[in-house]
């Protein structure tokens, strides 16, 4: 019996998985919203999402990137381009993917503007 089961909690069972007497947390999603800076005015930032999409599964094929990237003015003509992911719940999946989207030519930086498990 675990703790949960004690207090008389109900958990689901796709929650909570039961191995070697150990529990095994079953984890989740979480979504993610960048603003991607530009090097400069001439990048061309639809481009650079268009690749980033592309070569994704290089990373992890279990990310996935959402439709819809907004293009818009940041300073001095430097555009910047809202782009959202959605990656398991595990460590090290964020610092992967924003290791992958600095590495592209034309982008200088990749912030992370929201979080939200799913």
């Amino acid at each position: 019996m675990h703790l949960a089961e004690e207090w008389g909690i109900n958990i689901p069972a796709s929650a909570v998985a039961l191995k070697d007497h150990k529990e095994v947390k079953i984890m989740g999603e979480v979504l993610l919203q960048y603003k991607i800076k530009g090097s400069s005015p001439d990048v061309d930032l639809e481009a650079i999402a268009k690749s980033i999409r592309e070569k994704l599964a290089t990373v992890d094929d279990r990310i996935k990137m959402q439709d819809g990237v907004k293009i818009e003015p940041l300073y001095f003509g430097i555009k910047g381009a809202t782009v959202q992911f959605i990656i398991p719940e595990e460590d090290g999946m964020q610092d992967k993917l924003e290791e992958y989207i600095k590495e592209f030519e034309g982008v200088e930086d990749a912030e992370l503007t929201f979080v939200s498990r799913l």
